[in-house]
């Protein structure tokens, strides 16, 4: 994938050009493809998506495509569950199958094989984060049932999931401000599992290299006379060294899904609890040298014993759908979430590029949070002519708290290379509140009302959606000190949006929309005069793209441009004119082409460029933490040699990257090679499913991520091994 070419573009006659490019890329796979499916038509059938916009939460799904990893569509926010050739957006939606052939424990494991995602981390921690289309997008801010604040922070257990919806671009009007301000190129969606008409009787044992070990055990059964009533249980252990040196994981996880199915009437009941450490965490890199160090071997651990993470997350949500008519529905949701985290953590400051020496920075960092979300809506289907419509209206509202407090001791010096080993620091070098007993330091409420208008034209072959989202944040700040309120915060924003979509044949659609993001604006402090609250923060993305639905294959073809605004500082005065603008060309193709042979597969290309900045010292430079392409396929082949072994391949490719606006440092590309197999026997009438894969083949040595300016360390070469029985 080295021989990818640039992309540079700065004229818009580039777009059109790489556009009509990309469908002469896409025509010779589809018309392979449509041969492939003509010659199979006999074994394979055209899926119709059956979804009802007013079903429960996670109740009636789309269907899933040909090869069974993905599925016809997903949950669009507001507009509820779509077919993928219906809605003016770029998604991908990963089914449950995907996620247990993976292996996949975290939803970063999910997700790494997506061509518009990069896993990343969060700054001193160990928190998973993404990058998509070239912005972050923070674990905290994951949609469960397309609702924030529900989910635990920092890692989600992926053994209780259903369905993971990638919904690429801005989404403000769809979901709302996120909580942590993230997700301006995208967000995910994760939907839960529930009881199935056939129970479920599933248990995995699972190794991973070092010597972790899990157990998981999955449960689910439907009661009553038409199986109206549906339970579903998942629990995990997990405990053991990584295959990162003296690093030790340790993972609990366990939930319940309730769900009643009545006439007209249902309701889904999920709660959750999880407990995630991790002791001796690697962890991330920092510069202030004039160059970046060569990556230590991929294995290599350069942290200590007392540094640790820990977060433990109890969650719960209930919904409730009700059908007034066949084309009038009403449904309410409440969520709710406890965090209580603690950790030591640290961060290595290189100083010398050519020995690898370091300033090492240590704190301690106790956090607590307590989030409430409720959200209520009414859909509706009707006509006035020849015009149809969809309405969706929905009111939502988010509340949090959080308590924190913290210590940073003394900076001492180490070496990435060869790290000494020595005690925990004592010596502080400054602290905030009580590390026993944490301060208040910020509570906030978002607050939203949200309406939007499907119209479909000429027998709904050309649908048009137009809306808007009135979004209120406010926010409270205190002293770590005092207690005392230090800057309050209250503003509001409207986010409209458009879309549209024409099906040009039955399989084939072409798109477009205009869609905005929205961060809650900051609080800064001048040189004279008070601390200055900036207005919400709008992002704004153009995008345009093309559709083609063979039955076994899916290609999407996007073309998006999102400016992103940000404060910079112009002689000591703080203003919100700074600017970075992402232009990219996705690729995707997901399905089955040929009988047996199954592929997830994608290339970005991106121009992503500072275009305002302070005193324009960097406009033109590349932004941080932003390739010039990046791509991935991943092939599965059922062996013709052997029935039902099927064998995998995948290949990772992520260009170079920039550390610093002013693009002096910057990382090479790397590459990555996983193989994998399973293979499926019964014994006794019980169905078994043995796993393995070895990802990172070749052993490379890489730094994975500059996102944040900050650099991540590419995992190390890693077996893992699975067998799941269903008794």
């Amino acid at each position: 994938m080295n021989s990818l070419p640039p992309f540079r573009p700065r004229r818009i006659s580039f777009y059109v050009a790489a556009f009509s490019a990309a469908l002469t890329i896409a025509a010779p796979l589809a018309i392979a493809a449509d041969a492939q499916a003509n010659k199979d038509k006999e074994e394979t059938t055209l899926h119709t998506i059956k979804v009802s916009d007013t079903a429960s939460a996670s109740g009636e799904l789309p269907a899933a495509y040909a090869g069974g990893q993905t599925a016809r569509g997903a949950r669009i926010g507001l507009l509820g569950n779509k077919d993928t050739m219906s809605t003016p957006f770029s998604i991908t939606s990963y089914t449950v199958k995907a996620i247990e052939d993976k292996q996949a424990h975290t939803i970063a494991d999910v997700v790494a094989g997506d061509p518009s995602i990069r896993v990343c981390r969060g700054f001193g921690n160990f928190a998973e984060a993404f990058v998509v289309r070239g912005f972050p997008l923070y674990g905290d801010d994951l949609g469960f049932n397309s609702v924030y604040g529900v989910l635990p922070r920092q890692h989600v257990a992926t053994e209780m999931l259903e369905r993971v919806e990638v919904f690429r671009g801005a989404n403000a009007f769809l979901n709302g401000v996120a909580s942590s301000n993230s997700g301006i190129g995208g967000n995910i969606n994760l939907v839960p599992k529930r009881a199935q008409d056939t129970p479920t009787r599933q248990f995995t044992l699972s190794y991973e290299q070092g010597s972790v070990w899990g157990e998981h055990i999955d449960l689910g059964q439907r009661f009553g006379d038409q199986h109206e009533f549906g339970v579903r249980v998942n629990a995990v252990h997990r405990n053991g060294d990584t295959a990162v040196d003296d690093e030790e994981l340790k993972h609990d996880f366990a939930s319940i899904a309730l769900d009643w199915i009545g006439e007209k009437a249902r309701v889904a009941f999920d709660f959750g609890y999880q407990k995630h450490r991790i002791e001796n965490g690697r962890p991330n890199v920092s510069v202030a040298a004039d160059r970046f160090p060569g990556p230590p071997d991929a294995s290599d651990n350069f942290s200590y014993p007392w540094v640790f993470s820990q977060t433990k997350d109890t969650f719960g949500s209930l919904r409730v759908d009700y059908d007034f008519t066949e084309n009038l529905a009403a449904h309410a949701s409440y969520g709710q979430r406890t965090t209580r985290e603690n950790g030591v953590y640290l961060t290595q400051t290189i100083t010398d590029a050519n020995t690898g020496a370091t300033s090492v920075s240590s704190s301690q960092i106790p956090h607590n949070e307590q989030f409430h979300t409720a959200e209520a809506g009414i859909d509706g289907h009707f006509q006035t002519g020849s015009i149809s419509h969809q309405v969706n209206f929905s009111v939502t509202t988010l509340s949090a708290d959080a308590s924190n407090a913290y210590v940073f001791w003394l900076p001492f010096t180490s070496n990435l290379y060869n790290t000494p080993n020595r005690p925990q620091p004592t010596d502080v070098w400054f602290a905030g509140s009580s590390l026993e007993h944490p301060t208040k330091t910020r509570d906030s409420d978002l607050s939203s009302v949200a309406i939007a208008d499907t119209l479909g034209f000429i027998d709904d072959k050309l649908l048009v959606t137009l809306g808007a989202r009135k979004q209120k944040i406010e926010q409270n700040d205190y002293s770590y000190f005092t207690g005392e309120l230090t800057a309050p915060y209250d503003d509001d924003k409207l986010s409209p949006s458009a879309g549209v979509v024409y099906k040009v044949r039955d399989n084939v659609s072409v798109y477009a929309n205009y869609i905005e993001g929205l961060q809650q604006g900051a609080t800064s402090n001048q040189v004279s005069g008070p601390p200055v609250s900036f207005a919400p923060y709008v992002s704004k993305q153009k995008e345009i793209g093309a559709k083609f639905d063979l039955g076994v294959l899916i290609t999407t073809i996007s073309i998006f441009e999102t400016k992103q605004p940000s404060l910079i500082n112009i002689t000591g005065t703080t203003l919100l004119a700074g600017e970075q603008r992402n232009r990219g060309l996705e690729i995707t193709w997901v399905g089955e082409p040929i009988k047996g042979t199954r592929i997830l597969s994608g290339v970005t290309f991106y121009d992503a460029e500072l275009t305002r900045t302070a005193g324009s010292l960097y406009n033109g430079n590349k932004a941080v933490g932003v390739p010039d392409k990046q791509g991935n396929l991943d092939v599965e082949w059922d062996a013709s040699f052997l029935a039902h072994l099927t064998l995998r391949g995948g290949i990772t490719y992520t260009d170079s990257q920039y550390l610093d606006p002013a693009n002096n440092l910057e990382i090479p590309s790397w590459t990555t090679l996983d193989v994998g197999a399973r293979y499926e026997f019964n014994i006794d009438d019980k169905k078994i499913i043995v796993r393995g894969a070895l990802d990172n083949l070749t052993g490379s040595d890489y730094w994975s991520s500059t996102m944040g300016g900050y650099l991540v360390m590419g995992a190390p070469r890693t077996l893992s091994f699975s067998a799941t029985v269903n008794f």
